[in-house]
């Protein structure tokens, strides 16, 4: 019997070692499990001895600057975030929390993902701009909120993205005789 890969006498034995190896429902646990423990790792260093509270601060300064003057703060110890970050963290589990109620209503999202993303993206810039050009400061409050609405925005885009994902299907290892 012929491969119909390779065409050679390899023999089709399916496996689920491939780039398609993970199915559906692992892939949209993952991503629930990781987006939900993520927010609990923010908050986690208020109540960490120092060791391990150092150890998570560390791992959060490789994607946020954590400045202490924009960092919400427990009892004098600082999240692991700064408040933007907080709060796009914060709006990425509440999408996958609301997905199953707005799943139905994301038909168009495909065909606007960028610019919903890019929609997501301009309260950050308007708030940032402000700043920068001194016309207005940005508080705790709108660092946050601008966040959330990202967070939200990304969260339902993701979402879908791996709602969509193609069926995996089983993958064949060549051997030769």
């Amino acid at each position: 019997m012929s491969c119909k890969i390779c065409q050679n006498g390899c023999m089709n034995v399916p496996t689920i070692l491939s780039s398609s190896m993970m199915p559906n429902r692992v892939l949209r646990r993952l991503l629930q499990i990781s987006v939900f423990l993520v927010p609990l790792l923010i908050v986690l260093p208020t109540v960490l001895p120092p060791g391990w509270r150092h150890m998570v601060v560390l791992a959060f300064a490789q994607v946020c600057h954590q400045l202490p003057d924009r960092t919400f703060h427990v009892a004098g110890l600082p999240f692991a975030v700064c408040q933007r970050c907080f709060g796009v963290y914060v709006g990425l589990a509440a999408a996958l929390l609301l997905w199953p109620l707005v799943r139905r209503h994301t038909d168009s999202i495909g065909r606007h993902t960028l610019a919903l993303l890019a929609a997501g993206v301009v309260p950050l810039g308007i708030d940032w701009a402000l700043t920068a050009l001194q016309i207005g400061q940005n508080t705790p409050f709108t660092r946050t909120t601008t966040g959330l609405i990202f967070g939200l925005v990304a969260g339902v885009v993701l979402a879908r993205a791996v709602d969509n994902l193609p069926a995996p299907h089983s993958a064949v290892v060549h051997t030769i005789r």
